[in-house]
């Protein structure tokens, strides 16, 4: 359990600094008088008080952040498990900015006799992502007129959020400012921002993996790795009528879904043998397959029926197509290491792997890479060893792991990919529960 607080936040003028600063200004620039003149004055609380407001205590807040989890695991000399799920609930420094995520993992390994074993894993996560909008944090959002942040560093402090009667101190999609006369306040209201829009997402993220490995031979390791990595997205968002950013289009409500399937194949054949008790060989040879999909659609509605609604099932006017994309891609590599020792002096090691990516055209996008590894020798003493990797072993392993990391994440251009719509959905970049046995 913890707490949350914003540190740092500028100083800002309260409403008698503020009054006395502008009153100076509009004084020493004589077009701001006569016909042109422009005054600030006190705005009225309800009694009769002056109106002085701390902008940023209705955006920060000290949000309250707790987790919880269960494990239980258990097992014998042939199987073990493992269980384990969690809960955890975060308040943002921001108010209406809250994370919510409850998760489930399963774990079982189980040996059928010497020479087969099998196990999987599978879990399962909810995240309920909540906001009211802009926080003028993230990048390009810095200038956002509704970027909550900025609001508090720019509405003036004879500013009220409320009427004297308790509505909205709102003017269109501006905040309403009766009390200063000959220049206009452009700003949002925050409260009514806070209170009415809205921008959430849920995700529902599945994870599985199983394999199967046979021990023919005591210097032989067969292995198959299947896993999957799959996740669902739907956003939700809604801005108010009554003011802000939804005060133009007569209230905006968009709704987008998207999925991002992936699924992992790994194959593995693995030789360790010792002859002669100095020579020693060790073989990795092995297949992957990796797919992965990518599919959102979704609907943007504007001039909403009634104000009371709120929802993206409601009465509108305009209805727009927003955020459909559909992507493919394929990878495919082959792939063997071969390692030697002699004596447990001299050791070699080379690698070789052949890759082919959907992404790119057809036979754009296959290329084979080898990578030689030569180990110095060094005198040792009783058992210890000591190796040293010759510069140019170093920068041929360096190259191979460069190339096959941009191959499995070139650019979506051409062959089997096909994307249509005008807004992207970027969630974070799931990770395939399978780990891969691809050498590098």
């Amino acid at each position: 359990m913890g707490w949350n607080k914003a540190y740092g936040l500028p100083k800002m003028m309260n409403a008698a600094q503020y009054l006395q600063e502008k009153t100076m200004a509009v004084a020493n620039n004589p077009s701001l008088t006569g016909a042109n003149a422009v005054s600030f004055k006190y705005a009225k609380n309800a009694d009769s008080t002056n109106v002085d407001t701390r902008w940023t205590d209705y955006v920060y807040r000290t949000g309250l952040s707790h987790s919880h989890a269960i494990n239980i695991s258990g097992g014998n000399d042939a199987t073990t498990y493992y269980l384990a799920t969690g809960y955890t609930a975060q308040e943002g420094i921001i108010k209406k900015n809250d994370f919510k995520r409850i998760n489930i993992l399963a774990n079982v390994d189980t040996r059928l006799s010497k020479a087969i074993s099998l196990g999987g894993k599978a879990s399962y996560s909810n995240e309920m992502n909540y906001s009211a909008g802009s926080s003028g944090s993230l990048p390009g959002e810095a200038y956002n007129t509704g970027a909550l942040a900025r609001l508090t560093q720019v509405l003036p402090p004879i500013l009220s959020p409320y009427n004297t009667d308790g509505s909205y101190n709102i003017n269109g999609s501006s905040i309403g400012a009766p009390n200063i006369t000959g220049t206009s306040i452009s700003y949002y209201n925050i409260v009514p921002i806070t209170d009415l829009n809205r921008s959430n997402n849920e995700v529902n993220h599945v994870q599985s993996s199983t394999y199967l490995q046979v021990k023919p031979l005591s210097w032989i390791t067969l292995k198959t790795l299947y896993g999957i990595d799959y996740m669902l997205i739907d956003n939700d968002l809604f801005q108010s009528a009554v003011t802000g950013d939804g005060y133009t289009a007569g209230g905006n409500a968009s709704a987008v879904s998207a999925k991002y399937k992936t699924w992992v194949w790994t194959n593995t054949a693995q030789f360790d043998y010792t002859f002669a008790d100095k020579h020693s060989l060790s073989l990795l040879v092995g297949n992957e397959q990796q797919r992965r999909t990518t599919s959102t659609y979704g609907i943007n509605r504007q001039g909403i029926s009634d104000p009371g609604y709120n929802i993206i099932q409601a009465g509108y006017t305009i209805n727009n197509p927003t955020g459909n994309a559909r992507g493919e891609n394929y990878l495919l590599s082959t792939f063997g290491r071969l390692n030697y020792n002699f004596d447990r002096k001299y050791f070699l090691s080379g690698t070789l792997r052949h890759d082919e990516a959907s992404q790119l055209g057809q036979k754009k996008a296959i290329s084979t890479a080898a990578a030689p590894a030569g180990r110095s020798p060094r005198r040792i003493s009783g058992n210890q060893h000591t190796s040293i990797t010759s510069s140019a072993a170093s920068a041929s392993e360096e190259a191979t792991e460069k190339w096959a990391t941009s191959t499995a994440s070139a650019t979506i251009a051409h062959g089997h990919n096909t994307s249509a719509g005008s807004t992207a959905v970027s969630p974070r970049s799931p990770t395939p529960s399978a780990a891969s046995a691809t050498p590098t």
